[in-house]
């Protein structure tokens, strides 16, 4: 991931973020995004401004801390009831099934700031139409949640997105009925 080192070195220099909007030029919602690492991206002219006003390089505004991730998804259980739909002629064209999920999440990165080990509880829903499929999934354990938030925007974006995807595999592999169903998925990451 790529971390942005702007509160450190402001902090070093006791500048505020106003101090740096005043001498920059630059908005406090940018500068305040940077510091928080809340930002998506960032533009060269933005970085040559900070850089020229603390004095440093690019390479010591912004670092990258390798994060190495592996995920467990688990299901903990289904509803017994299937909600099946079917047009005039009695052929089934949506199944909906949900699902509860138990996601862990070990993170490991070079700051240790960011690592740890959480598990949090997902509700899936999943219908089956017409041969595709539409899932959607909420998180219930506000632990994981809030843990996840703590992350640069960019390297939550990732996690997540890599994490839905897993879980929509995950229950894509799970027949619509009967007793062969998987009960565990392993994946692995870095970023």
């Amino acid at each position: 991931m790529i971390k942005c080192n702007l509160a450190v070195l402001m902090a070093e220099r006791k500048l505020s973020i106003q101090d740096v909007a005043d001498n920059t030029g630059l908005s406090r919602t940018t500068i305040s995004a940077l510091v928080n690492e809340n930002g998506k991206g960032i533009q060269f002219d933005t970085m040559d401004v900070l850089c020229e006003l603390l004095k440093v390089s690019p390479g010591e505004l912004f670092s990258y801390v390798l994060i190495k991730i592996d995920a467990t998804i688990e299901l903990k259980g289904e509803n017994d009831e299937e909600v099946i739909f079917g047009d005039d002629e009695g052929n089934a064209v949506e199944i909906e099934k949900d699902y509860v999920i138990l996601l862990t999440i070990n993170i490991r990165c070079e700051d240790s700031l960011f690592t740890g080990n959480i598990s949090g509880i997902i509700h899936a829903s999943v219908n089956y139409i017409n041969n595709t499929v539409d899932y959607t999934s909420n998180l219930v354990d506000s632990n994981l949640y809030s843990y996840l938030q703590k992350l640069p925007y960019t390297s939550r974006e990732h996690i997540t997105d890599a994490v839905e995807q897993d879980i929509f595999d995950f229950l894509m592999g799970l027949p619509t009925s009967g007793n062969n169903r998987a009960v565990s998925f392993s994946q692995k990451w870095d970023f």
